[in-house]
């Protein structure tokens, strides 16, 4: 029997043209998905549930809103009610100042206006005079 001498030198080779080819032919036969009527799909089980609305997010948080507070007196602060940046709900006190000043001033104020009274008195009943002269 005469063989092709291409072939005959192709012989040696053979295992390991085999060895390479085979698997390369089965691992393409698996990739290749079934057809037809009868093939099998993977298939999950769908389940409805409510899932939360929450998001962390990494920021810093600035008012759009400002507002001032400062004090329409002077005194010394006796209670901190609350903190920087704190929420305070509106009409709550937020401090109490000492008020041992104020009486003072608010008497002293008083006897001022007292005064004055008096000199007013005294002014009229001084016009009252020279107008009749």
């Amino acid at each position: 029997m005469t063989h092709d001498p291409r072939i005959q030198a192709l012989l040696p080779a053979l295992p390991l043209l085999l060895s390479v080819a085979l698997p390369t032919a089965a691992l393409a036969a698996a990739a290749t998905p079934p057809r037809g009527p009868g093939a099998h799909l993977a298939t999950a089980e769908v389940l409805s549930r409510t899932l939360p609305r929450e998001y962390r997010l990494d920021g810093v948080v600035e008012a759009v809103n400002r507002t001032r507070v400062s004090a329409q007196t002077r005194g010394q602060v006796e209670e901190i009610r609350y903190d920087v940046d704190d929420f305070v709900q509106q009409g709550e006190v937020i401090l109490r100042l000492r008020d041992k000043e104020h009486p003072a001033r608010v008497a002293q104020a008083a006897a001022q206006l007292k005064s004055a009274s008096a000199r007013l008195v005294r002014a009229e009943y001084e016009y009252a005079r020279v107008e009749v002269l």
